[in-house]
């Protein structure tokens, strides 16, 4: 019984190294390309998967995967190094593949294949496989636009450059009607149970649908740079001087500073208007109280008496006479001080 547990874990090592080698081969042989270019987001769902998962710059794609891009999104992906597979946003493929027949069934979207042709191989084909038609492929490049219509779904197959066969399908796969010509600069439509004749178009439509599924990629689109603090001060700046803003209100904050200088100056030239003034320089003040009265009265000026220590009001105008109403008077007379009262 010990010689044989002894045996087991003998043989254990070379059995999980064994399965390793398996899967491994399993792998490699499902591999089915791999991602080259990606902007924005795209998601792959598969088998060996419990739930989609990013589809990432230089994965591996393997036989069955479903790919589905997100909104302003894009991937590029090299399938077995002979043809290159652009999906655009908002768009769903599964990648198969049969003896010498390599499929990309786009469910919905727009997606382009361009094939090598100097890569295939002798029986070598592609194709692309809508809910309601198949194309068969070699050396050429085709978009696939695939959209829901009234007849249930309407596909658009266009040659930018080449020569394919459209055949139309039932929902089943089931092949009916004859394979239709299509050459270059050329499309058809699958919708419902008919196939549209095939129609030209410009070589400048032709370019705009080159444009839409050209690349110039990384792993991820590259954002933009904060905003610095500068440039947030030069934009309020900028509004400030559209609406007047920001002068305004300078020129408010230094008028409050002159008027609160101002007043200060006021309360302190009036004794009787303000206790400031009644506080400051009392000998000054009273001497020019005085210098008023002298000269006939003064409405201003309604600080009296001819000298320091002396509250008694001015004999001439008649704030004067309200200094004599104001508790701050009788603080200025114990200050010595002019005897203005706050009315």
């Amino acid at each position: 019984m010990r010689t044989l547990r002894r045996a087991i874990w003998l043989l254990l090592p070379l059995l999980v190294v064994g399965t390793s080698l398996v899967l491994t081969a399993s792998s490699e042989e499902l591999r089915a390309g791999i991602v080259t270019g990606l902007h924005g987001t795209a998601s792959v769902s598969r088998a060996a998967l419990r739930e989609p998962q990013a589809l990432r710059f230089k994965d591996d794609v393997y036989l069955r995967d479903q790919i589905v891009t997100g909104d302003a999104s894009m991937a590029r992906i090299l399938l077995g190094g002979k043809a290159l597979l652009t999906v655009r946003e908002r768009s769903m493929v599964r990648i198969t593949e049969a003896p010498g027949v390599s499929t990309v069934a786009v469910s919905s979207g727009r997606a382009a294949v361009n094939v090598l042709k100097e890569r295939m191989q002798p029986g070598d084909s592609v194709e692309i496989v809508t809910p309601n038609a198949t194309a068969a492929i070699r050396g050429t490049i085709v978009v696939a636009e695939v959209e829901s219509d009234d007849a249930g779904t309407r596909s658009t197959i266009t040659v930018l450059r080449g020569l394919i066969d459209v055949t139309q399908h039932d929902a089943s796969g089931r092949a009916f009607g004859r394979p239709v010509s299509v050459s270059a600069l050329q499309q058809v439509t699958a919708s419902g149970p008919r196939l549209s004749p095939v129609r030209p178009i410009t070589r400048q439509a032709a370019d705009r649908l080159a444009n839409d599924f050209t690349m110039g990629l990384r792993a991820a689109p590259v954002m933009a740079p904060p905003v610095t603090q500068a440039e947030v001060d030069r934009a309020v700046l900028q509004v400030a001087r559209e609406t007047g803003g920001k002068n305004t209100g300078d020129r408010t904050a230094d008028s409050k500073g002159n008027d609160d200088k101002d007043s200060k100056a006021s309360d302190s030239g009036n004794g009787g208007d303000s206790a400031k003034g009644g506080d400051a320089k009392g000998g000054d003040k009273t001497a020019g109280g005085s210098r008023d009265n002298n000269g006939g009265g003064n409405d201003r000026v309604v600080s009296g008496g001819s000298g320091p220590g002396n509250g008694s009001p001015g004999s001439k105008g008649d704030r004067g006479d309200r200094g004599d109403r104001g508790d701050r008077g009788d603080r200025g007379d114990r200050g010595n001080k002019g005897g203005g009262k706050k009315p």
